[in-house]
């Protein structure tokens, strides 16, 4: 980084920055150009307003992509934040700022930059815009990585305690029996390249520098080729073996002779280098010399196998077997100690729970091989769709955690999240068979979801009922943890709870509303209607506790606990000679479960003294109905049974017309919204006049919810609906309260003409 002083623009340059001449200038040159408003410096930030061809070409953006955007846009994943700040202290106190960022091309690949940016002043000494000369420098930050990269290995295998046990076995083995033998070892990488000259002691400088970096191998030495084809091998004479003929000069100068030769493993077996040890002797080694070699080569190569071993339990222990992601246990480990660094620095990270959608179908069609070897392939996407300090981990079946750290804001996330989502729905290839599945993510971020509290678990809770938002809305997409939203689940989470246990304590009582022949004055059955008869908040309406259980299966113990409440009751009418048919409300979710039709003969079943056709189900039209030919099915299972089906509020909901004339429902059952303004307004009246000419069209019975006054039972009447339910007929009751009062109803006089 450096800092210089800031361009001002004089009167001798173009007269503005926007001119034909300055384009064709900017064009021209080598390097990109990027020109940004020079104010705000809070979030977004300035504005590109221009760029020039070498831009467009080097990063694949169109002018559409940038124009008008933030060059946060640009920046990639890698770019150090001491970097970007130094870069905003300078832009804050209008300097000149040259720094090395990782940004984006627009296909998402990344390259490095080193950019200068300069305040452009005008000539009263105003600034008014930034230039940006940005040069590519990838080769040359790649080869700085790879330098970098192979000194860490050389660190690493330097300090292995293994190695060094090696090292002194074989070095004391030989100093011991033959004082005038020296020991060196040559350390390889996995292309059999020479990496590093270990000493006891080291070779002379000349044989170093002759054999750095050469490929040891047929033509050279054998100690590469022996790793690979994984045999140890002791060359009995260097000087005269012919694989190192191109040295032979050198080894003679050397004195080298007897060399062993071992590869380094991975814990997967795989090859990741190898160690040869050479030794040094005026004389060609004895029989003795290389039976030591031999000793001291099997005693390394059983501390290298019990080093394997312990790394392998190590990676059991710590890393998912399928995928070679980290497991749950490193997942904790790896989150507990990016908190504690969020917290000493004062920054963000995001919690990503992740399910596959789809996956159980894969598992299904092709076998479980194929749906590994899908995880295998999405795992590797995922991985390198994230960055490089975050961690993607793989905690059970299709489910995956990714961390990602060291973020500014939310919004930093956003691409990272896209990226996922675009890894796991790409189509993937097995066994040459096509698959595509995609993946629901639910995004918790600290602090801002977590407070204070530094605690991993809570994190991953809330990511995971984010999850299930995002599954709920409709897959393949990402959700943010919403602690109102989380807040409300839980709530309903309880009432589900307490709704399970109150039916097992046998709080739930069944009321029941007639249904009159306003006309005739004949009373043709009545309407079962739940109450929670709660030991604290007393009798409470459906309203207030059904909705919580849309959808769950407590919802289905519940529906049949109705059905057969109704039907116990139908019973006990009978056996005091009267003959009621009662009306029950079914669920969508319950009249759609594969085995409705076989639960409802069990039902009817445990009272046989019960005429089927007694029992009516009412469908609320206001569901919509996934699939309207297996709901056909089972309404017509019922049907040969005896029970019959009624279309309750019907007007209020999706497909009137559909249900009416593809399901078969004897009853239409007007919704009460429309008959209680039906005196005021001509509008519902309207609906109510199209309903009833509906039923006869389609030969159907139609029945009037809300009736509360004579005059609204008149206007019905006149209408030609004579079937009606309401307070002005009956409040809902007990069960047993319905005989006394079927016996005393009359109808009213005007409704009698």
């Amino acid at each position: 980084m450096a800092i210089k002083k800031p361009l001002q623009i004089s009167s001798a340059l173009p007269e503005s920055l926007g001119s034909a001449w300055f384009e064709n200038c900017m064009n021209h040159l080598n390097d990109a150009i990027l020109i940004t408003e020079a104010e705000p410096f809070d979030e977004p930030g300035p504005r590109i307003l221009w760029a020039n061809e070498v831009f467009y070409q080097s990063t694949g953006f169109e002018p559409s992509d940038v124009i008008g955007k933030t060059p946060r846009i640009l920046q990639g994943p890698l770019t150090d934040k001491s970097v970007l700040k130094t870069l905003r202290t300078a832009l804050e106190k209008w300097e000149v700022c040259i720094v090395e960022v990782l940004n984006y091309k627009k296909n998402g690949s990344t390259f490095w930059s080193e950019f200068e940016v300069t305040p452009v002043a005008n000539e009263v000494g105003y600034y008014t815009h930034w230039i940006s000369v940005q040069r590519d420098i990838t080769e040359q930050k790649k080869a700085a990585l790879r330098e970098k990269s192979r000194t860490h290995i050389l660190e690493l295998i330097n300090c292995d305690k293994t190695l060094e046990v090696i090292l002194e076995a074989i070095v004391g083995a030989v100093e011991q029996e033959n004082s005038d033998m020296l020991c060196s070892v040559l350390l390889l990488d996995e292309s059999g390249k020479h990496l590093l000259n270990g000493a006891a002691p080291s070779l002379p400088d000349f044989y170093n520098e002759a054999i750095n970096g050469v490929e040891i191998g047929i033509g050279v030495g054998s100690c590469g080729t022996a790793a690979f084809i994984n045999e140890r091998v002791i060359v009995d004479d260097i000087q005269t073996h012919p694989y190192w003929t191109p040295f032979k000069e050198l080894a003679n100068k050397a004195g080298l002779s007897a060399c062993w030769s071992e590869p380094i493993r991975a814990t997967n077996g795989k090859v990741l280098g190898t160690f040869a040890i050479y030794h040094q002797k005026v004389n060609h080694p004895t029989e003795a010399d290389l039976a030591i070699i031999e000793q001291s080569a099997s005693l390394a190569s059983i501390t290298i196998e019990k080093k394997h071993a312990e790394e392998k339990l190590k990676r059991a222990a710590h890393f998912d077997t399928l995928t070679r992601l980290p497991n749950r246990v490193l997942l904790a480990d790896n989150l507990n100690q990016s908190l504690a660094q969020c917290q000493r620095r004062n920054s963000s990270l995001a919690v990503a729970f992740m399910d596959l959608d789809g996956f159980k179908t894969v598992n299904d069609n092709y076998g479980h091989n194929a749906g590994d070897e899908l995880l295998v392939i999405l795992s590797k996407r995922m991985k390198e769709a994230l960055r490089g300090g975050d961690t993607l981990a793989r905690i059970g079946g299709d489910e995956f955690i990714a961390v990602m750290v060291d973020l500014e804001n939310i919004r930093d996330s956003e691409t990272l999240l896209e990226r996922l989502l675009t890894a796991a729905s790409s189509p993937v290839v097995v066994d040459n068979v096509p698959m595509q599945v995609s993946i629901s993510i639910g995004v918790t971020f600290y602090p801002q979801d977590g407070g204070d509290s530094l605690d991993a678990d809570q994190l991953i809770r809330n990511a995971d009922q984010a999850m299930y938002v995002a599954k709920q809305e409709g897959k393949n997409r990402y959700h943010l943890f919403d602690s109102l939203q989380n807040n409300a689940i839980k709530i309903q989470r309880k009432s589900i709870t307490d709704i399970s246990f109150a039916l097992e304590r046998r709080e739930f009582v069944l009321h029941y509303q007639p249904k009159v022949n306003m006309h005739t004055g004949k009373v043709i059955g009545a309407e079962a209607l739940i109450r929670w008869e709660h030991p604290e908040r007393g009798l409470v309406p459906p309203l207030e506790f059904l909705p919580a259980i849309e959808g769950h299966s407590v919802s289905l113990d519940l529906g049949e606990w109705v059905v057969d409440t109704a039907l116990s009751q139908i019973s006990h009418w009978q056996s005091m000679g009267i003959n009621l048919p009662a009306s029950v409300n079914i669920s969508a979710y319950q009249l759609t479960q594969k085995n409705f039709v076989d639960r409802l003969v069990a039902l009817l079943a445990r009272h046989p003294n019960v005429d089927p056709r007694n029992l009516e189900l009412e469908i609320l039209e206001t569901t919509a109905l996934s699939d309207i030919g297996q709901v056909l099915a089972t309404m017509n299972k019922c049907h040969e049974l005896g029970v019959t089906f009624a279309l309750d509020d019907f007007g209020t909901g999706y497909s009137s017309l559909t249900y009416i004339r593809h399901l078969p429902a004897h009853l239409i059952k007007i919704d009460q919204s429309f008959v209680r303004d039906m005196l005021e307004d001509a509008d519902d009246l309207a609906i109510i006049e199209a309903v009833v000419s509906l039923a006869k069209v389609f030969d159907r019975e139609v029945i009037a919810e809300g009736v509360e006054t004579i005059a609204h039972g008149e206007a019905l009447l006149q209408l030609g609906c004579e079937l009606a339910q309401g307070y002005g007929i009956a409040r809902p009751m007990p069960g047993g309260d319905i005989p006394e009062w079927a016996s005393n109803w009359k109808p009213y006089d005007a409704w009698k003409v």
